[in-house]
């Protein structure tokens, strides 16, 4: 008789999954999710905190090129020494906002003349910004406005100097555009926050994420060779006390911390040549901070800071205690209650002392 062949369902027991059963299998998944997916997020900001590192070691590869074009010095802003920075080219000249609490921000990497209808005239291909800082690299082409994001710091982030609201955007680079290599000077300004002025205007600056040391110094202390009856007054913004055209002098203040001691300049770069910083800290992840406000290192890797030595080596500084993340000792000695860690002051090379001491350099 004809071979019958069984049919599988009769061969293989399928019993029905229990709900307890099922319960235990989802739990097991989400135990295991649970501890994967921390896993996976450390293992991104590993990788993200690599590409900083990367990004840095580009900006001390820039900085190397720039000292050999001109004679060892380092970028800063044009028109050392003066309040407000002039900037001429081929097509118009532009001139910045007076006050320059601006052009001394660690952040910024350009800085706008005063408009009263921004919105529409900072349009791609105007003269429109001054490389400051890290720009001046940008504006050469020695590198990309990318290398100046921090692959973790993707949100938009508000900061300020007193009341002043500033803005970075981690799509800066996209936003800017580029036109024929001339990208930061001829950029498309529309789009960036603008900062109220007075008399209806606003400026618009270009924010980065890394802190750079050599913005120009600034201090509201008298210094030691100001002369006779020179003064700093809080209330007087336009700093006219500083530049009285009969009075040729520069305001010298020494820098905290720095053995041998080294002194400073009023809007001058604290260390001009890279000589003179040897292999001292020059650029870190951002440590910016608005008035007695946490710095911004919580924006991006929070437990510590990839920085760029003068030698052109870039390493992590630990700051798992939160140190500079929620320190408060940014007053400035004139101004009790003040925080200039904004902006190139004496109380912002405090921060700048530690990466150095995190190197064995300027130890007590």
């Amino acid at each position: 008789m004809p071979c019958r062949i069984p049919r599988w369902s009769s061969l293989i027991a399928s019993p029905a999954v229990t709900l307890i059963e099922l319960l235990v299998v989802m739990a097991v998944i989400g135990i295991l999710s649970a501890m994967l997916l921390p896993a996976l997020g450390r293992a991104r900001e590993h990788a993200r905190r690599a590409h900083c590192l990367n990004n840095l070691n580009q900006v001390g590869k820039a900085l190397a090129l720039y000292g050999n074009s001109f004679a060892d010095y380092l970028p800063s802003v044009p028109g050392w020494g003066t309040n407000a920075a002039e900037y001429a080219m081929t097509g118009g000249t532009l001139m910045p906002f007076s006050g320059h609490q601006g052009l001394s921000r660690h952040m910024v990497i350009g800085y706008g003349a005063e408009e009263v209808d921004a919105d529409t005239r900072l349009t791609l291909g105007r003269l429109n910004f001054v490389p400051v800082g890290l720009g001046m690299l940008a504006a050469r082409d020695d590198i990309s406005p990318n290398v100046l994001v921090c692959s973790s710091m993707q949100r938009t982030v508000d900061t300020a100097y007193g009341t002043a609201p500033y803005q970075f955007l981690p799509a800066m680079p996209k936003v800017l555009g580029n036109s024929a290599g001339k990208t930061i000077i001829h950029s498309d300004g529309r789009q960036l926050h603008h900062t109220p002025t007075s008399g209806g205007k606003t400026v618009t600056a270009i924010l980065s994420s890394y802190s750079y040391r050599n913005t120009p110094f600034y201090s509201r202390l008298t210094p030691a060779n100001a002369p006779t009856g020179w003064s700093y007054s809080a209330d007087h913004p336009s700093l006219a006390d500083y530049s009285n055209p009969g009075q040729p002098w520069v305001a010298e203040w020494a820098l905290e911390g720095v053995r041998p001691q080294a002194r400073a300049q009023f809007m001058c770069p604290p260390w001009k040549t890279a000589g003179r910083l040897g292999n001292r800290a020059v650029c870190a992840d951002t440590f910016d901070a608005a008035p007695l406000m946490p710095g911004l290192g919580r924006f991006h890797h929070r437990d510590g800071f990839n920085v760029l030595y003068g030698d052109g080596h870039a390493v992590w500084f630990s700051d798992e205690s939160e140190q500079l993340l929620t320190w408060k000792d940014w007053a400035d000695a004139a101004n009790p209650g003040t925080d200039n860690l904004t902006i190139s002051s004496a109380s912002s090379q405090k921060a700048w002392l530690q990466f150095d001491r995190a190197a064995g350099i300027d130890m007590p």
